[in-house]
């Protein structure tokens, strides 16, 4: 699908939560309900599972029901109130299966609305020759890169992803990136359940800003050798100046410096943003491939903070520092939100912070019928224009569109 790549993405973080470097990373990614009571279970202080939330987050809505259930636990008010305020629902954007009048509605009455009956390791695709032979020739790239550069990293494989990095750093982030694909098959029918090819998923993790350096000029000089060629005066130069790329079905990312949570929401952003990459062929709006990016990173985090820039410069992303739901509602309320055309038009060549909140939000809205948005991931792949593929898959025109959307974010679904 990604023979071959003449353009490059630059990743930025946009805020951090947790200032600390590697701090506990999570053995298991967030907390959830279960996780809390299994603690107490085994008589782990309150302190000690208040420690561990902190580090790892929670991975389910503090809303009132989950607040008395908190409460049984045995937190006080105040905590209580501290997690609800941190981790409760997210207003501004659709949510899965939210139904009524704020998701847009299901084309076939017979069609089930639910989760994806996906089960993660399904039957793999049957991939064709060429599609076969640049997986195979994807394999050995990376081989030449990780020599070339010297850095001492392998492959690290789950289902749909390849971690590349020493077995430290891979330890602490391979968990958050099998979490994320179980929940993606668990959300989504095929072909998003079955998820992509993680020989064309990568993502490398560099310990140190000299590794990233070695390795970024290696993976150029590896592409450059088989003829493939990046435009730009000085794509080298600038990607090594960067904190994260993304060039060829490879995610380079360095995490000297980065705060731990940084790191973790990159990954995720990063598994999200290469499934509907992949599973499209490259062919989804940049607004929808960057969308399902942050929704993945948000699934993990509650709220979506990276953008990836095109080209080989960064740009300043002005923007207000609220939530990224609120923004895009309060653009809603003052009329500033433009035609359902332009913004699947967006381009990571200029988008601002606002267009990348509007385009998370958006694709929330679309992946709030599952099934329908797996089967919008099916014609996008065949070629299908989105806004054409939207009303074939939801039985709506784009005003339509524009107005269940306006509906779900200004009523805080």
């Amino acid at each position: 699908m990604f023979r071959v790549a003449r353009s490059l993405i630059l990743v930025v973080a946009a805020w951090s939560l947790i200032p600390v470097l590697y701090a506990a990373a999570a053995d298991d990614g967030p907390l959830s309900l279960d996780d809390i009571r299994q603690m107490r279970k085994q008589r782990v202080g309150l302190k000690q599972v208040a420690e561990a939330i902190e580090q790892r987050g929670l991975s389910f809505d503090v809303d009132d029901d989950a607040a008395k259930k908190l409460r049984t636990i045995g937190f006080s008010a105040k905590q209580v109130a501290q997690y609800k305020d941190k981790y409760g629902p997210v207003e501004g954007v659709p949510k899965p299966d939210a139904g009524g009048a704020a998701a847009l509605p299901a084309k076939e009455e017979g069609k089930k609305g639910g989760k994806g009956a996906g089960k993660l390791g399904g039957k793999p695709r049957v991939l064709d020759e060429k599609t076969a032979a640049g997986y195979k020739a994807m394999e050995e790239r990376i081989e030449k890169i990780a020599k070339a550069s010297g850095v001492p990293v392998k492959p690290h494989k789950t289902q749909h992803t390849t971690i590349i990095a020493n077995p430290r750093i891979a330890g602490l982030f391979v968990p958050d990136v099998q979490k994320l694909e179980k929940l993606l098959a668990d959300r989504f029918a095929e072909p998003i359940a079955t998820g992509v090819d993680a020989r064309f998923n990568n993502i490398a993790l560099l310990e140190s800003r000299y590794e990233y350096e070695n390795w970024i000029k290696a993976l150029f000089k590896v592409h450059k050798d088989e003829g493939i060629t990046f435009r730009g005066e000085d794509p080298v130069g600038s990607s090594v100046k960067d904190k994260a790329t993304f060039v060829n079905g490879i995610f380079s990312l360095c995490l000297e410096g980065m705060p731990t949570d940084d790191a973790r929401r990159s990954v995720a952003f990063a598994v999200g943003f290469q499934y509907l990459r992949q599973l499209t062929g490259d062919k989804a709006p940049h607004a929808l491939q960057t969308g399902f990016g942050n929704m993945t990173e948000a699934i993990m985090f509650r709220e979506p903070g990276t953008l990836v820039l095109s080209g080989y410069t960064g740009r300043k992303m002005d923007g207000p520092a609220v939530r990224w739901g609120d923004m895009v509602r309060q653009q809603f309320s003052q009329g500033k939100i433009v035609p359902l055309a332009d913004v699947l038009a967006y381009s990571t060549n200029s988008m601002q912070l606002q267009q990348y909140a509007e385009s998370w939000s958006f694709t929330n809205l679309l992946a709030s019928e599952p099934r329908n948005f797996a089967d919008l991931v099916t014609k996008l792949g065949e070629g299908t224009p989105a806004d054409t593929a939207i009303s074939d898959v939801y039985g709506v025109n784009d005003k339509q569109t524009w107005n269940h959307w306006k509906k779900a974010v200004m009523s805080g679904r």
